[in-house]
């Protein structure tokens, strides 16, 4: 499991950070942490040029409970969804994945009832006519290849169908890849949550944002 988040990490921030991070979690994060979360959002309405067809050789579908052999993959990329993605599907979440033929190339995972940031352990009702992305994977395979904007279009063409006019999602920063994606989607910052430990005591500070930083 270590060997696998490492890799991950490498993948995700590059060597540097990923020292960093290894340091920061077996030293420091014991006694005191401090997380920042970048907060953007996308208006749907706003959104119908960015919302393009389906590129060439892969097809989209929404993932169900009986969709056993994509949910594996999802479960094996995604440590915190191991065992519940399916009964989150079953209460009416939504999991839209990017296929290559029968392989799936990456999901983006959507909650329509709550915004939900495991790594900072927090949780809040959404209102109605807003969704939340909670996890969006593109496999390492299939990176670089522009999938991981056109997932996001076909799952805010999804959304907005569905009558969402607002679509959020958060990145920790630093997170150039997941900053890049969110931009190129068409999403805009909105502001940041810091989630602070120290030894037993916890808080969060939000602060909004105008602008990119």
């Amino acid at each position: 499991m270590i060997f696998r988040r490492i890799r991950r990490n490498l993948e995700d921030y590059g060597l540097g950070i990923t020292c960093r991070k290894c340091l920061t979690y077996g030293l420091i994060h014991p006694i005191y942490r401090r997380t920042t979360c970048l907060v953007y959002r996308s208006k749907l309405s706003l959104q119908s040029e960015l919302m393009a067809p389906e590129p060439g050789t892969f097809s989209f579908r929404s993932l169900e409970p009986f969709n056993e052999k994509a949910l594996a993959v999802v479960e094996q990329q995604t440590e915190w969804l191991r065992g519940n993605l399916s009964h989150r599907l079953a209460q009416g979440g939504l999991c839209i994945g990017a296929l290559d033929g029968e392989n799936l190339a990456g999901f983006n995972l959507v909650n329509l009832e709550t915004l939900r940031i495991p790594l900072i352990n927090l949780e809040r009702p959404l209102r109605k006519g807003r969704a939340w992305s909670e996890q969006i994977t593109i496999l390492p395979q299939y990176r670089h290849k522009g999938l991981a904007v056109a997932l996001r279009n076909v799952v805010a063409r999804e959304l907005h169908d569905r009558g969402i006019e607002f679509f959020y999602g958060a990145a920790v920063v630093p997170n150039p890849a997941s900053v890049r994606l969110a931009r190129s989607a068409g999403f805009d910052p909105v502001g940041t949550v810091t989630y602070i430990r120290f030894l037993a005591r916890e808080r969060y500070v939000l602060h909004r944002l105008r602008s990119w930083t």
